[in-house]
């Protein structure tokens, strides 16, 4: 993903997130913030039963799709909370980008 496409979708989401908060009467405290994680909780649930972790199960096909959709549904919910957390674009990726480094020292360093 380059920053473009990066900051397109926090766009689309700010869009989104304002017309749901409008619509909803939903005020961006704190509670909003845990809400917004367990939220993020609940949907990688979802995601998890996409990739049938229940060994003890009869497995099917992963149906690709589907995972997808699950993963965006977090992606969105961690947007949001970025958003709401009052970060912008250009914060959350130069943090992504110092975080990926750390782990490029911490596992490959000799």
């Amino acid at each position: 993903m380059n920053k473009d496409s990066f900051i397109e979708m926090w766009h689309m989401q700010v869009k989104l997130g304002r017309r749901v908060f409008e619509e909803r009467g939903i005020d961006e405290d704190d509670d909003f913030l845990k809400d917004l994680i367990i939220a993020m909780f609940v949907e990688c649930g979802e995601l998890m039963s996409e990739l049938q972790y229940k060994w003890w199960k009869d497995k099917k096909p992963i149906d690709r799709k589907k995972l997808l959709e699950e993963s965006i549904d977090v992606f969105h919910f961690l947007y949001q909370f970025w958003i709401s957390s009052g970060f912008k674009p250009n914060e959350v990726v130069e943090a992504f980008k110092t975080k990926n480094k750390k782990n490029f020292e911490r596992f490959f360093s000799d």
